[in-house]
């Protein structure tokens, strides 16, 4: 017996990580190490994105659905598709960050050269 799964999800968050892994640690890979705002990218592309489904048997998808294992499931998807998931990744990278600058989030990088110690505290 089979039955259908949405891929998006799963495929988005690895695409995600992907991405992130191409830009500079601050303040990207900081910002989105939240949960809060990785969650916040992952809705964002998800709703920019058409979904991907497939039909996998039961078994594979109680593995899937108990473990989030997504070795479980296929991820052949046509190429067009993962262009447009990985757009929508660095578009909503920039609008969140922008968000997060406007609203002053964002900390600044510490040079811990330059940081007061406590030892003298």
């Amino acid at each position: 017996m089979k039955t259908l799964i949405n891929q998006t999800q799963a495929i988005v968050q690895m695409e995600i990580s992907q991405v992130l892994e191409e830009y500079p640690h601050h303040p990207y890979q900081q910002v989105f190490a939240n949960p809060d705002r990785r969650q916040d990218l992952t809705a964002y592309v998800l709703n920019h994105v058409s979904s991907i489904y497939t039909s996998i048997d039961l078994e594979a998808a109680e593995r899937f659905s108990d473990e989030r294992d997504t070795a479980a499931i296929p991820t052949a998807f046509p190429t067009v598709v993962g262009l447009t998931i990985e757009a929508m990744v660095h578009r909503g990278i920039n609008i969140l960050l922008n968000q997060d600058m406007m609203n002053h989030e964002i900390p600044d990088v510490m040079d811990s050269g330059r940081m007061a110690s406590s030892w003298f505290g």
